[in-house]
């Protein structure tokens, strides 16, 4: 494929010769026209010169300088030769006044003539050039101004690839500077000297190798933390297999296999917990429809009925209407089980947990809350990130259920923030979401109550 460069070149360097070809064509006939019409002039004041010249004298006669390139033949009114400066000139005297082309001679040796004819009282006038003179001195004039047109199509042209590859020279710059970067050479490229034309699309690029930068050590990081949170839970389950196989006795040995299912059960719900993490990061993922933001919740709290049950807890459910938003239902889903989860493994047995739902002028809100031992305010953003677990380390769990929800609620535009709930002690989570772009008819969607409670 030709270069941008090459087609440039051509194209201006085709467009220049066809419009200097024009010109030049135009310069010809233009040059040819006013040499004609000057001598069309001369032959015309020649002949008026003449009409009163006394030819008694013609030594005298100025025309008949063979510098002026003048053929004069002058009549009488009765058609008699008065004058001819040249033998070899053989005109009619009847020729009609004014510019006409006729021959001299004989048919074979004929010389065409450019003839201006003038009929006074007594005489009749005739100036000419020959046709051939003629066409010699448009030709000549015509190269004259030909030839510097030439010389400026060659100007032009070169001017044309020096402009052409000096402008395009940060593109090749960018070019080499691209070739010369390996996988790991993500940092922007400067090019102070690029136009403002290539500065547009290469601060897109700088801006793509920034977010390619920041997703590769993210992703680095996320590698490095769960190769570390792994290893402990594999050298758990495999202390437990050997345990299982050292065991000897049948109570020994399901005890020990019953410790290497929980290191199992552990085990995967990390990896499930990792895998759920890195889909929610890669938001290419996600698909958005309309989520009524109520009956999810419904459907969370009754899958987490059982848990609740088996510590004596209370699951609540308020809410004002409808409350749709645009969203993955998987995410969504995900972020309230890990609030849910986290909440009735941390509040004490015997409290409630209320998923309450509310609105707010563009917005939809979300919040669980929970009468556990809170977090503290200064370490609350820290919880959000990945296996960061607080100072209470009583409850098993990897330090990815936060840090999950706060990612599903990022890719939907929200932000998950950990309060203290007003109306007493233990930790709120609230995540307020934009409301759903398409207006949703609330006589399709499943009422929410004032309070739903499962136990």
């Amino acid at each position: 494929m030709r270069s941008i460069e090459t087609r440039l070149k051509w194209q201006l360097l085709l467009g220049s010769l066809v419009l200097s070809a024009v010109l030049a064509l135009t310069a010809w006939s233009w040059a040819g026209r006013q040499v004609r019409d000057l001598l069309d002039y001369q032959l015309e004041q020649a002949a008026r010169a003449l009409v009163d010249h006394d030819f008694s004298r013609p030594g005298d006669l100025s025309a008949d300088d063979p510098a002026m390139h003048l053929d004069v033949v002058v009549w009488d009114r009765q058609g008699r030769l008065l004058y001819r400066s040249s033998p070899e000139l053989e005109l009619r005297s009847d020729t009609a006044a004014g510019f006409s082309r006729v021959p001299s001679g004989t048919q074979d040796d004929a010389v065409m003539l450019r003839l201006f004819t003038i009929r006074s009282g007594t005489r009749v006038i005739q100036v000419a050039h020959p046709l051939a003179l003629r066409q010699e001195l448009a030709r000549e004039a015509g190269l004259e101004m030909l030839l510097p047109a030439l010389a400026g199509t060659a100007a032009l042209s070169l001017l044309i690839i020096v402009t052409v590859r000096h402008a395009l020279a940060p593109l090749r710059e960018l070019g080499r500077e691209l070739g010369r970067r390996d996988a790991e050479a993500l940092a922007p490229i400067e090019l102070p000297r690029a136009p403002a034309e290539i500065q547009a699309p290469l601060a897109t690029l700088n801006g793509l190798l920034s977010r390619l930068r920041s997703s590769l050590t993210q992703h680095r990081q996320f590698i490095a933390d769960a190769a570390h949170q792994l290893r402990t839970p594999l050298a758990a389950v495999r202390l437990q297999a050997d345990n299982a196989a050292c065991a000897e006795g049948a109570a020994e040995r399901e005890a020990a296999f019953g410790q290497l299912r929980q290191g199992i059960d552990r085990l995967q719900h990390l990896v499930e917990q990792l895998l759920e993490l890195a889909r929610l990061e890669a938001s290419s993922a996600l698909r958005r429809v309309p989520i009524e933001l109520g009956a999810l919740a419904r459907e969370c709290l009754v899958d987490h009925a059982l848990q609740a049950s088996a510590r004596s807890m209370e699951l609540a459910l308020e809410g004002d209407g409808a409350a749709w938003i645009d969203g993955d239902p998987h995410a969504i889903r995900t972020l309230l089980d890990n609030l849910v989860g986290n909440a009735l493994k941390y509040a004490p047995a015997g409290s409630p947990v209320v998923v309450a739902l509310g609105s707010v002028p563009g917005s939809v809100r979300l919040s669980v809350r929970d009468r556990g031992p809170g977090i503290a305010p200064p370490t609350r953003d820290r919880m959000l990130e990945r296996f960061s677990r607080g100072g209470d380390d009583s409850e098993a769990g990897s330090g990815l259920g936060l840090a999950i929800a706060a990612e599903a609620a990022h890719q939907h535009g929200a932000r998950l923030e950990l309060c203290t709930p007003q109306d007493g002690p233990g930790l709120e989570a609230r995540v307020i979401f934009p409301r759903a772009s398409v207006h949703i008819d609330a006589g399709l969607a499943a009422p929410v109550g004032p309070a739903k409670r499962a136990s």
